[in-house]
C-alpha cells in the first residue's frame, strides 16, 4: 500500500477528497463521488509504484549474466567458476520444453 493518506472533508452538498500528496478532487455534491476519487487516486498511485519497482531477474537472466562473465574472464580458473555457476542454474532451470528427449 502507498504512503498516501486520503481524507474526505466537507458537509452536505459540498464534499472534497484530499490526499497527503497535496492533490484533491473537485468539490462534489455527493460524498460517494469523493470516495470514488479516493479509491481511483490510490489505485493510480499503486500502479505507478508497481511500474517503478525494479524487476527481479529470473534464473535465466542470472544464468546469461554468468555466461557473459565467463566469456569476459581472462583467467581459466575464473572462467571455470563462472561456468560452474551457470551450469548449476541450468540444472535448476531444467530442460527446455522445446528440446526433444533422447529416449
Amino acid at each position: 500500500m502507498s504512503n498516501h493518506r486520503t481524507t474526505i472533508v466537507g458537509s452536505e452538498g459540498a464534499w472534497q477528497a484530499k490526499c497527503s500528496c497535496k492533490t484533491h478532487s473537485a468539490i462534489t455534491p455527493h460524498r460517494w463521488e469523493a470516495e470514488d476519487w479516493n479509491l481511483s487516486h490510490l489505485r493510480a498511485v499503486d500502479r505507478a509504484r508497481a511500474h517503478l519497482q525494479p524487476r527481479t531477474p529470473s534464473l535465466k537472466d542470472q544464468r546469461d549474466w554468468y555466461l557473459k562473465q565467463a566469456a569476459l574472464a581472462t583467467e581459466p580458473s575464473l572462467k571455470r567458476q563462472w561456468q560452474m555457476l551457470a551450469d548449476s542454474l541450468d540444472h535448476r532451470i531444467g530442460p527446455d520444453p522445446h528440446d526433444t528427449p533422447m529416449f
